[in-house]
């Protein structure tokens, strides 16, 4: 798994994965008997940790008109 986001959605929650293999996320999502929706767009940003890391790239979605719905962010530590 690339990324993991979820949140509350009314009484309920959705949760958006970023898989690293998308057949066999929703192959086991089905098992489980989920009911997975998409595919979504998204984008999977690494780098440095540091004050402003998304400006730039944010700066270059808003020339285009694209809008950041949410965001999150991880430290895989080391």
């Amino acid at each position: 798994m690339c990324a993991f986001h979820g949140f509350p959605a009314d009484r309920r929650a959705q949760l958006d994965f970023v898989p690293s293999d998308a057949a066999a996320s929703k192959a086991a999502a089905l098992k489980a008997r989920w009911k997975p929706v998409g595919p979504k767009k998204a984008f999977l940003i690494e780098g440095d940790d540091r004050v402003g890391a998304l400006v730039d790239y944010y700066d270059r979605l808003a020339d285009v008109k694209i809008n950041v719905t949410a965001a999150n962010a991880a430290d895989r530590g080391g």
